[in-house]
């Protein structure tokens, strides 16, 4: 019996190599009209994605990256409502960009950046809008970085530096995630409605009469979870008046913060962390003899410990020298005036309250090893309560009867508040 042998054709052969190394490498050949096993999961975008690089152009159809938009605002112009735009890293200076659609998205590339010359630098007002990071935003001076209009909205990883105001929220049921505002002059999160969520936010200012996070009278219900504030010298959090239902959860105000207010005491602060320790530096310039003020007093505190160590050693005319309250009427004794020597007292000593007000401060120096040991209180620093006079500025100061050259002192204070106006500012 005779077998004829069929040898295939040049596009069989071609077909068949095909075959073998799809094969070979381990893929899985989909089926004509089907779809692979793997391809089913791949998690898709259900809308159109739209593109924009810095050497894009606005007249490109935008939909493929090898042509896309140069600016955001093109690209949200193009798109409809549940589309996304993702935009390649680069500084985009285009001014009033608005997400203007409902449920559109805007992806960032790490290394993107908006920095307009004017205007807001990022309008929020399509509705369930998605802002996903990491991008920096730079407002022009007096200007506000993300202004958010419409509710839904859901920001990540958006960083704002400059300008007056980081984030104003006025439209309800938003939410924040690692959001952060450094230096601006007016408010880092300005929240005008409530139903907010903001989490693991943070925010640096630089010193001046700023306000970290302001809850605005009227906005109720929300969370702040994990938030920090540093360096905002109006307060790091403020709570309005007709303002309830809000939780600050784990949240931190730090140094530089000035006192955080909450007017109707009717919101939660749980875990909440403060500087419990504020500092202060005497510099003796030759000005004296004098008094300085070391700690503005508000309200009720506790204090568990106020010391001073020699960061400079201090000149032959410092005089002696105690700590005392002072109400500008009256000013009763925290240490026994007028105190013992600080003439030529050496860097490195320690100067502490070691007893009762009618006792010297302590000073144990350390031109040479020592040990100070208090057989009543086992060495420990008293505890003492300080009561502000009401609606006069009281404060905790060094007074010192000498001339005072040269040296300084670097006091600590260590308190806790006691009543709802308690805190304690350094000067």
């Amino acid at each position: 019996m005779c077998t004829t042998l069929r040898v295939p054709s040049r596009a069989g052969l071609v077909a068949l190599s095909l075959v073998a190394l799809v094969l070979l490498s381990g893929a899985t050949l989909t089926p004509p009209g089907g779809v692979s096993e793997e391809a089913k999961h791949v998690p898709k975008f259900s809308g159109e994605i739209w593109y924009v690089t810095t050497d894009g152009n606005d007249a490109n159809p935008c939909t493929a990256i090898h042509a896309p938009c140069l600016t955001i605002g093109a690209a949200i112009g193009k798109a409809s409502a549940g589309d996304a735009i993702a935009i390649k890293a680069g500084t985009y200076t285009e001014v009033g960009i608005d997400v203007s659609l409902a449920s559109l998205e805007l992806w960032f590339e790490i290394g993107a950046v908006i920095d307009p010359a004017s205007g807001t630098a990022l309008t929020v007002s399509g509705g369930s809008n998605r802002i996903r990071g990491p991008v920096l935003i730079t407002p022009a001076a007096g200007a506000t970085g993300v202004h958010v209009t419409a509710g839904g909205a859901e920001l990540t990883d958006v960083r704002v530096s400059g300008g007056a105001t980081g984030f104003d929220v006025d439209a309800t049921g938003n939410t924040l995630t690692r959001c952060r505002v450094s230096t601006p002059t007016s408010i880092a999160f300005d929240l005008g409605a409530g139903g907010q969520r903001l989490e693991s936010c943070a925010t640096v200012g630089s010193g001046g009469a700023t306000t970290g996070y302001y809850i605005n009278a009227g906005s109720d219900y929300g969370l702040l979870l994990d938030c920090t504030s540093a360096g905002h010298g109006t307060a790091g959090f403020t709570i309005d008046a007709g303002s309830s239902g809000w939780t600050l959860a784990d949240c931190s105000s730090g140094a530089g913060d000035g006192r955080w207010t909450d007017a109707d005491g009717v919101n939660v602060w749980s875990g909440f962390g403060y500087d419990d320790e504020v500092l202060h530096e005497v510099d003796f310039d030759g000005s004296g003899p004098t008094s300085e003020n070391l700690y503005r007093i508000y309200g009720a505190v506790r204090i568990y410990g106020l010391h001073a160590d020699v960061t400079t050693a201090l000149s032959a005319d410092v005089g002696n020298g105690y700590v005392e309250l002072y109400d500008g009427t009256i000013s009763p004794d925290v240490t026994d005036a007028p105190g013992p020597s600080f003439n030529s007292l050496v860097a490195g000593t320690l100067v502490h309250k070691a007893d009762t007000a009618n006792e010297n401060i302590e000073i144990t120096e350390a031109d040479q090893a020592r040990i100070y040991e208090d057989t009543d209180k086992f060495g420990s620093q008293p505890v003492f309560t300080i009561v502000a006079k009401e609606g006069v500025a009281t404060y905790l100061r060094f007074v010192y009867s000498g001339t005072g050259t040269s040296g300084s002192l670097h006091w600590h204070a260590r308190w806790e508040p006691i009543d709802d106006d308690g805190f304690v500012d350094s000067e």
